[in-house]
């Protein structure tokens, strides 16, 4: 008998194949999107630690604002749990390529922790030789073997800190700890790392390590992202932590010893050549005393001799007259002098005055900007009044045409007599409160009115203030060009002056060469005045030495006496640097502070998450059907069961053969698509995110064997358990009852038939369309679930291509406006910047221009720590023509902020944890950590963004912002951008242009990826629409078998009785839909959410588009399954089905 059972087990498999199958593949599909998705979450997380086991990532990053020592890395290593400890150096630098000028950190490699991953090539033997980041290819096609020159952002020789500054590359490479695209700051270039150069250690000269790579023991056996591994490094975390008051203390005096030796040595320095100088002076000081003390002895002797100097007596005379001429002439020396003290006071006096009326100008103008803030104070508060004054009166005019809608409806229930009493005075209630309201808004029209007057008569005001003060403006400047008159009038007295005394002591020199000539001539005098013409004769050589002293002394004085400076600001520098030095920072950094560690893992986590929801949904549309038909199967063969029974066979036998035909499908189908699942779909998700991360090359797809059996578990029980239910009721009557069909379910009047005017004119088949629905209400459900769940899936798959899609058009379209910016290069003098500005303000085309400060900071609120761009414009009143910022949710756009408030973009917002009024720490480009307050969060698609304005920017930093980028703006038909760039790229002020079109290419192609996993969906749950469909009308169409056939008796044509089964399939399609539409926009929110990535917000709106072509799928899967149906439908024979009771 087991015999007979197991040809009937396989005769039925036969005669319900197309069942079997359908069965099969709705298992296999809904298992192969269970486990797949559901598993994709822990292959990223394996793939992810077989990649960091294999490089060696560290668990901690150490560094310390004073540096690392060798000391330091020895107390790390003796701490219970340390693995290795590694030091690490590093440098910023800057490599000038074609595109554009890149910052580079340069990496001192390792062989054991932070292994790099060589994706080209081999690793540097040589110290010339490099491993270059694949990230460099953004800025250059470099090959191995070419060479790479880096240089200092401010062209200062790096031979102080690096051996090498050329490097020939070996290969091209990954680092574990360098995930994503962003690479980190900087306080070089642009403020933002673009790639990385590892080289060997040794290239660096410093005994300093600026950080320590250190790896914990027994964690390489535990998954990352672990509890187990999490708690293991808190450890060990806090026991390095402990060394935080040794190691700083050390350091810290270390420090602090090294920089009082220089502070000593600079003093020492300057100190002796003070005291050359000074030295210099006294011995020339000496000589001319020596010189005077001769000059007075040569008197006395002449006076002696002068008695007999007779012969001489009108050589004398000369000699006195043109001494009488020296004085006059030193008179008149005197004058002028005296003049031009004069003219200096006058000069002075002027200054003064200059000075006096500039502060008055300053204070005017302090006054005008007061004004200028009340003035925009007003004109906000006014632009805020008329936006409400608008949406009032859109509410008003809405609330209008209600009204008019409602009364005209009311009329007509009047003329008919079925208006209630009540609604009449409802309408007249929303009269008075619409009048109300109207009331109200003329009154807030007439204060806006009176509010624009009172504004431009301010802005009146304040056009007459600055014409005053440009006024003012002009006499001061024409004041200060008459003092600059009056100061070159005195110089030039003074060189005249100069002049004259170098005259006076050449008549000098004149009067003692007479003097020297009338004493040689002196033959006759007496020995005395021979040796008196010797010693004349010697002081004149010591005037001659004294006079070539002074004059090598003058000339050296200024250089020395700016070299003395020089060493003076050294000192003083030295000693502010010397009491400035504090006790460093220690920090600790675990994986959880590296960005792409962490980006990864929670984008691993939002895989979970979407397992959570989209497959589960999917599985349980598929099980569902699968229960139904199972179900369906066990009712049909009712009377099969009752002939077994009679026959001898035990319930259980009987039921076994169902349960074995639903294991068969359900096992099988599970299987396979399980295996199927879990192996491609992880590698699919896994190859997309790798255009997201860079660092993760490994794609590992090991079977989960927990989400397998799970999978499997649940469809085999949802199968087994219904047929097994089904099964054994149907076999708790006798045989005689089962061989008898189950009398119809009773008809019941419809809600429909109560509304006469509408149930009147349907006709039969219409009528019987409702009847039948209301009838089999499970049917209906069934089918309205299956349709809706299929629907649904199909509108997540859509809006999340949508979401995609969309980001560069609202990105450069409806947010940043401008169509190119221009980065300046930071190496370039002020001369070159201005060149390049003006060229590209003067170049054809180009309508607009404004320059921009961007900068990469990281940004820092509670714990959470996300890298962002700093937008200062250099106006924040003409960047409206650049950016537009709103509010995502309202549409509300909003003036770029002023005051001491910042606008952020919402995903970083999101990603800190931010609300408006909240305030975020700002570190990096090596300046202070400062706090900004958040006013708005504004709309943003791509990256992160921080904006400041230049007012406020100046308030925190102490500083001007120099900017660094030139937005442009131009009808991008009618510009041809490869000239453009070409042209601005020619001048020394330019280091890049990008163009709008390049950058959304760019998130065009880097998401482009993601659509193959969106196809992926929209194809899964297209075919899972076309199965259940399939399934749900063909059980329909058995279930009514004797139905249909009846129909055919009473004359039914075979089109007629199609459109009689195919109205109520379109009928319940169409509620599937409505319900797809609903739940598919809801879980279209939770999965955007949900694989959003970290540098970009998706968008969260479905277009119309994609509700019509999910609605068409649908509606074109039910067309063709009526179809095949039809083929079904006229198979049905009219004898054979009526007679199939018997």
């Amino acid at each position: 008998m087991k015999n007979k059972l197991a040809v009937d087990f396989f005769r039925e498999i036969a005669r319900n194949f197309g069942r079997f199958i359908s069965i099969f593949f709705i298992i296999m599909l809904g298992t192969a999107f269970f486990a797949g998705l559901r598993s994709s979450g822990s292959d990223m997380r394996i793939s992810a630690d077989k990649f960091y086991d294999d490089t060696g990532l560290m668990d901690f990053k150490i560094f310390s604002t004073l540096g690392l020592t060798d000391e330091d890395l020895a107390d790390i290593r003796k701490i219970k749990g340390v693995e290795l400890v590694e030091g690490g150096q590093t440098k910023d630098v800057v490599l000038s390529t074609q595109k554009a000028e890149a910052v580079i950190k340069l990496i001192g490699f390792s062989e054991k922790i932070n292994k790099p991953y060589i994706t080209e090539g081999r690793l540097p033997e040589k110290n010339d030789e490099c491993l270059v980041d694949t990230q460099i290819f953004w800025f250059e096609d470099y090959k191995i073997g070419d060479k790479i020159t880096v240089s200092s952002d401010d062209d200062s020789d790096l031979s102080s800190d690096l051996k090498n500054v050329t490097y020939t590359i070996t290969g091209f490479c990954h680092l574990p700890y360098y995930q994503e695209k962003v690479r980190g700051t900087s306080s070089v270039g642009d403020g933002s790392v673009d790639a990385f150069l590892m080289i060997p250690k040794e290239n660096f000269k410093s005994d300093i390590y600026t950080e320590a790579y250190v790896t914990a023991k027994d964690v390489r056996g535990l998954i990352t992202y672990s509890k187990a591994y999490e708690d293991k490094i808190k450890v060990v975390k806090d026991d390095i932590k402990g060394l935080e008051a040794k190691v700083n203390s050390r350091r810290y005096e270390e420090v602090k010893a090294e920089a009082e030796k220089k502070l000593k040595e600079a003093e020492t320095k300057l100190e002796d050549g003070e005291k050359k100088l000074s030295d210099a002076k006294k011995k020339i000081d000496n000589s001319k005393k020596k010189i005077k003390t001769g000059e007075k002895k040569l008197a006395k002797e002449e006076k002696k001799i002068k008695d007999g100097e007779s012969k001489l007596a009108d050589g004398r005379n000369e000699l006195i007259k043109a001494k009488s001429k020296l004085k006059d002439g030193e008179k008149k020396l005197e004058s002028s002098e005296n003049l031009l003290k004069d003219k200096e006071k006058e000069l002075k006096e002027g200054e003064k005055q200059y000075n006096s009326g500039l502060a008055k100008l300053n204070k005017a103008k302090n006054k005008l900007d007061e004004g200028e803030n009340k003035y925009k104070t007003g004109l906000s508060k006014y632009n805020e009044g008329l936006a409400e004054y608008e949406k009032n009166l859109e509410a008003y005019e809405e609330g209008l045409n209600s009204y008019t809608e409602a009364k005209a409806k009311l009329d007509l229930a009047e003329q008919a007599g079925m208006a209630p009493p009540e609604a009449k005075a409802r309408l007249e209630g929303e009269k008075a409160a619409l009048d109300a309201a109207k009331l109200k808004l003329d009154e807030a029209k007439t204060t806006l009115s009176e509010t624009e007057k009172t504004l431009e008569a301010s802005k009146a005001k304040l056009e007459e203030g600055k014409a005053e003060i440009a006024k003012n403006e002009k006499e001061l400047e024409a004041a200060k060009e008459k003092l600059e008159s009056g100061r070159k009038e005195l110089e030039k007295g003074k060189v005249t002056v100069k002049d004259k005394k170098a005259e006076l002591e050449s008549g000098r020199k004149e009067i003692w060469e007479n003097e020297n000539k009338l004493t040689k001539s002196e033959k006759e005098l007496s020995d005395g005045k021979a040796e008196l013409a010797k010693a004349k004769e010697k002081l004149e050589k010591n005037k001659e030495k004294l006079e070539k002293a002074e004059n090598k002394y003058e000339k050296e004085l200024p250089k020395a006496n700016k070299k003395l400076e020089k060493g003076r600001k050294k000192l003083t520098k030295a000693k502010r640097d010397v009491a400035d030095i504090k006790e460093p920072d220690f920090y600790v950094l675990d994986r959880n502070m590296m960005e792409g560690y962490v980006s990864f893992k929670q984008n691993a986590e939002r895989m979970d998450s979407l397992g959570n929801v989209f497959p589960v949904i999917f599985f349980l549309v598929a099980a569902l059907v699968s229960l139904t038909a199972m179900t369906r199967m066990v009712d049909e063969n009712r009377m099969s069961m009752g002939i077994l029974k009679a026959l001898g066979y035990r319930s259980s036998a009987i039921s076994g053969k169902y349960l074995a035909y639903a294991l068969l499908a359900t096992v099988s189908g599970g299987i396979i698509g399980i295996a199927i699942g879990e192996r491609f779909l992880p590698l699919l998700i896994i190859k997309s995110y790798g255009t997201l991360f860079t660092g993760v090359p490994y794609c590992m797809t090991p079977i989960n064997y927990e989400q397998a059996f799970l999978a499997l578990l649940a469809a085999t029980a949802s199968t087994v358990a219904a047929t097994l239910f089904s099964a054994l009721s149907q076999l708790l009557e006798n045989p005689a009852s089962l061989m008898r069909p189950l009398p119809p379910s009773s008809g019941r009047r419809v809600l429909l038939e109560r509304a006469g005017f509408i149930w009147k004119r349907l006709n039969f088949t219409g009528k019987a369309t409702v009847r039948n629905l209301a009838r089999y209400k499970k049917r209906l459900i069934m089918t309205v679930v299956g349709i809706g769940g299929c629907m649904g899936l199909l509108l997540v798959g859509f809006g999340l291509n949508d979401s995609i899609n969309e980001i560069a058009k609202k990105q450069y379209i409806k947010i940043f406006t401008y169509d190119a910016s221009m980065t300046l290069n930071s190496k370039s003098n002020e001369t070159e910047k201005e060149e390049v500005l003006k060229a590209a303000a003067n170049y054809t085309g180009v309508d607009e221009t404004i320059r921009i400060k961007s900068l990469a900071v990281d940004l820092t609120h509670g714990e959470n720590i996300r890298s962002t761009n700093l937008f200062i414009p250099e106006d924040t009143k003409k960047i409206k023509d650049f950016l537009t910022l709103k509010k995502r949710t309202t549409g509300a756009e909003y003036a770029f902020p002023a005051g001491d408030g910042a606008y952020i973009s919402e995903k970083t917002a999101k990603m800190l944890d931010v609300k408006e009024g909240d305030s975020v720490n700002i570190t990096g480009d090596g300046k202070k950590q400062v706090s900004v307050k958040i006013d708005k969060i504004v709309e943003n698609y791509v990256l992160h963004y921080l904006f400041l304005s230049p007012e406020l920017y100046k308030k925190l930093y102490g500083e001007e912002p120099e900017y660094n980028t030139l937005y442009l703006k131009f009808n991008r038909e009618k510009v041809a951008e490869q000239d453009l760039g070409s042209k601005l790229l020619s001048y020394a002020g330019c280091s890049g242009v990008m163009f709008v079109d390049e950058l959304e290419e760019n998130i065009d192609r880097m998401l482009k990826v993601l659509d193959l996993v969106t196809l992926v969906l929209i194809l899964a749950a297209g075919l899972l629409a076309f199965v259940v469909l399939y399934n749900l009308n063909s059980i329909n169409i058995l279930e009514r078998k004797r139905e249909i056939a009846t129909l055919k008796v009473l004359g039914f044509y075979d089109n007629e009785v199609a459109q009689y089964v195919y109205r109520e399939n379109i009928l319940l399609t169409l509620f599937g839909i409505i319900a797809g539409l609903v739940f598919g926009t809801i879980l279209h929110q939770y999965v955007i959410v949900t694989v959003e990535v970290d540098l970009m917000m998706f968008g969260r709106t479905i277009s119309l588009t994609s509700y019509i072509m999910s609605s068409l799928i649908t509606v074109g899967f039910s067309v063709l399954v009526n179809w095949a149906m039809y083929f079904m439908l006229k198979k049905i024979d009219m004898t054979t089905s009526l007679k199939s009771v018997e």
